[in-house]
């Protein structure tokens, strides 16, 4: 007699989750999968026939180039990425030394950082008056420098530098889970430190491997501002690029579509194996730097060790800081040479109030639409994300599996193709939208919305099962448990979501690029100007400086938020 009340109790709350569910997945269909259906097909039905546009694709030399080093220079990168950061994750899990808890903070940074910023901070280390430049032409010579911008070598070193943090969270997190003494019992067992690595650390390790590995292929693959302004605009061409380019200089909605399918069908299956890969091991990307092992004292690690650890210690502060010091010094010097006096005219520039002719508004505007932007989006998505995973929570595994892969579609969407597909698509259906900044504030809340609904279904996942059961079986409606349990267990989670999603609509520059217009200028749009332009490099990087500026604020916010989390554990 009892289970009849509970079922039709289980039957309500199955009946509540839908309503949450519904916004999510119409929001998702409306503005992310019926555009995207759209703008594909125009690469499907040219009007020539169909598959015209890609049997043109794969005959065109240039084409087939661009698909080439698409392909070859995610491959580089990836491969790059994951081989620096393998010595560093292994030695940071194995030896505890000074700085350890805040240098595993720092590698938060690139997820905060806008790529525009990246690409201007190369500028400053490795332009005709970087500071790199300028050490090599003083200590050996005038001529010694590394001409690497506007080639494939800076593509590929940026790509490092943005990614490289996020193969060594993923490996060092990994590791961290493996068991030492299995380890010493290969050890004991006359195994040498290689065989033990081999037959006992690298088979439980792969899946982190493989996982980074495809992460960083993906982002390497969809990447567009390093490409855009750190390459030579010629044979440096991605397919994000090329579509950009195709539809902006010649209209080509057809071509465009075919190109865009491409990348989407890579894309997709690139995370699709990511997700499989991920699925075996207890990722956490977003660690807190409280869950860190001891590990060996640092004192105590053989000669040979300590000279590595340094040695990637340096590199590694190097890769994550150098750039961003880069910029913001500039920013305070008069000329873009080492010897330039200190001065705080480029920013009395941005903030005069006087319209600039590079960028159509006025600086003090462009700061202003990115913060708006910025807020309305995290706004937007959070309660989104949070409402979608509290409710796929109590779903059945098969179905909740089904309704997040659906809800992940547009972490397989560049942002240049999605903002295309919105453009594309509202032109020909609800064409007031098209020129509303509110396409702006849709497309950031799409791009931002997978990686909030992780961080909270991540939070969820931490909360005791048994006190949802409780209050229910005191007779809590579903939105009485959830608004006084729930919520206030997962709101560090639900801060960090927020934060993140700020940051990614501050920084984002592929989507803004499509969809703006002049009067709705962001700063990394102005930054892009101010580069495009080639006489302001003065007011870019104060333009960055701010951004960075930003960016670390909502760093050392989920910094926090992380170590209140992982000291309430």
């Amino acid at each position: 007699m009892r289970k009849t009340p509970w079922s039709w109790r289980g039957l309500a709350e199955g009946l509540a989750r839908l309503p949450p569910l519904a916004l999510s997945l119409l929001f998702i269909t409306v503005f992310a999968v019926l555009p995207l259906a759209y703008f594909l097909s125009r690469g499907f039905s040219s009007g020539e026939g169909l598959l015209e546009r890609f049997q043109y694709i794969f005959s065109s030399p240039y084409y087939r180039d661009v698909m080439y080093f698409t392909l070859w220079q995610a491959t580089l990168s990836f491969l790059l990425t994951v081989i620096l950061s393998l010595p560093m994750a292994h030695l940071m899990a194995r030896y505890s030394f000074p700085g350890k808890r805040a240098l595993l903070s720092l590698t938060t940074v690139p997820f905060i950082l806008p790529p525009i910023v990246v690409a201007v901070g190369f500028f400053s280390l490795f332009g005709t008056k970087g500071y790199l430049n300028l050490f090599l032409r003083e200590t050996l010579g005038p001529g010694y420098s590394l001409n690497i911008l506007y080639s494939w070598k800076a593509i590929i070193l940026a790509h490092v530098f943005y990614n490289f943090s996020i193969a060594l969270r993923m490996i060092y997190s990994r590791l961290t889970q493996i068991d030492e003494e299995q380890v010493l019992v290969a050890r004991s067992l006359g195994a040498t430190p290689w065989k033990a690595f081999l037959w006992v650390t690298l088979p439980q390790l792969l899946p982190a491997i493989l996982s980074a590995s495809l992460l960083v292929f993906i982002f390497c693959f969809m990447s567009f501002a390093p490409v855009l302004i750190l390459g030579d605009g010629v044979k440096n061409i991605t397919l994000e690029v090329a579509l950009y380019r195709r539809y902006f200089f010649y209209q080509d909605y057809s071509t465009g579509g075919a190109l865009a399918a491409l990348e989407v069908l890579v894309v997709l299956l690139g995370t699709y194996l990511y997700l499989r890969f991920s699925s075996l091991w207890r990722e956490n990307i977003l660690m807190g730097p409280g869950e860190t092992r001891g590990g060996v004292r640092f004192r105590e690690a053989p000669v040979s060790h300590r000279a590595m650890l340094l040695l990637y210690l340096f590199f590694s502060l190097f890769l994550m800081v150098g750039p961003l010091a880069g910029v913001v010094v500039k920013s305070f010097q008069s000329g873009l040479g080492s010897g330039g006096a200190f001065t705080l005219n480029w920013y009395r520039r941005i903030f005069s109030g006087g319209q600039s002719p590079f960028i159509g508004v006025t600086p003090i505007s462009a700061i202003a639409n990115s913060l708006i932007f910025a807020l309305y989006t995290a706004l937007i998505t959070v309660p989104l994300a949070v409402l979608s995973a509290y409710s796929l929570r109590g779903l059945p595994s098969r179905l909740r599996s089904a309704l997040e892969l659906y809800m992940m579609v547009p972490l397989g969407i560049s942002g240049v193709v999605l903002a295309l597909s919105l453009r594309v698509f509202y032109l020909n259906y609800y064409d007031p939208l098209t020129s509303s900044p509110l396409i702006i504030v849709i497309a950031h809340s799409l791009i931002a919305y997978p990686l909030a609904l992780r961080i909270l279904s991540t939070g969820l996942s931490s909360v005791d099962e048994s006190l949802l059961e409780a209050s229910r079986s005191l007779g809590a409606s579903p939105f009485r448990t959830f608004t006084h349990i729930v919520l206030p267990l997962i709101r560090p989670f639900v801060a960090v979501a927020f934060l993140f999603s700020f940051a990614i609509s501050l920084g984002d520059f592929g989507a803004t690029l499509v969809l703006y217009r002049p009067q709705y200028t962001t700063m990394p749009i102005a930054i892009y100007r101010f580069i495009s332009a080639g006489r302001d490099f003065g007011s870019s990087y104060a333009f960055s400086a701010i951004l960075i500026f930003i960016g670390f604020l909502c760093f050392y916010s989920i910094d926090r938020l992380l170590r209140f989390q992982g000291g309430r554990r």
